[in-house]
């Protein structure tokens, strides 16, 4: 099953407000109970994150990097705690797609994708730039973990994996990070 964010109302005009319509397909695949929710080519803004909850099988994917976005617009630290925030989830993939935590319009500390209590997740070929903190937050009882193919930028650790004891498979990414490391 393919869920097209513009076929729910998202314009990835850069400007216009997606994230309703971007959780409206993201909903649509969770009741569908698998999916694929397919960014085409553009720039779709969120006013704040998208909190995904006890969900499997979903995959976010765009068209490339460089062709699909989703950029933050928020300007409070309720509204850009991350772009995507996973808890409790399992059997789930990021593809091909930049995800902009736009620090610049955001200065407060932020990671642009966290997993809480999450197995089974893969981040490929997908750019993760402007984090005010980590790029990848991983905390709390995570497992089987792989980033692969990917440039982060980020003003601290590009991928953090805090109480773990399950292994985060990190290869063929890279990127620039602040005081902080690659992975810790």
């Amino acid at each position: 099953y393919v869920f097209n964010v513009r076929d729910y109302g998202a314009t990835g005009d850069g400007v216009t407000d997606d994230r309703a319509a971007i959780l409206s397909a993201i909903t649509a695949a969770i009741a569908a109970g698998r999916g694929i929710v397919y960014f085409p080519a553009g720039v779709y803004a969120m006013s704040s994150y998208i909190m995904i909850t006890s969900q499997a099988n979903i995959s976010l994917v765009g068209d490339g990097f460089a062709v699909s976005q989703v950029r933050s617009t928020a300007t409070t630290l309720t509204d850009s705690c991350s772009l995507f925030f996973f808890y409790l989830c399992q059997n789930i993939e990021i593809r091909g797609l930049t995800l902009d935590n736009n620090s610049k319009l955001f200065p407060a500390n932020a990671s642009v994708l966290s997993f809480q209590e999450c197995t089974d997740f893969i981040v490929d070929s997908t750019h993760i730039i402007n984090a005010r903190w980590n790029g990848i937050n991983i905390v709390y009882s995570c497992a089987r973990f792989m980033v692969s193919n990917c440039y982060i930028h980020c003003s601290s650790t590009l991928v953090t994996n805090a109480n773990q004891k399950q292994a985060v498979l990190v290869s063929n990414s890279g990127g620039m990070c602040g005081p902080g490391s690659f992975i810790n």
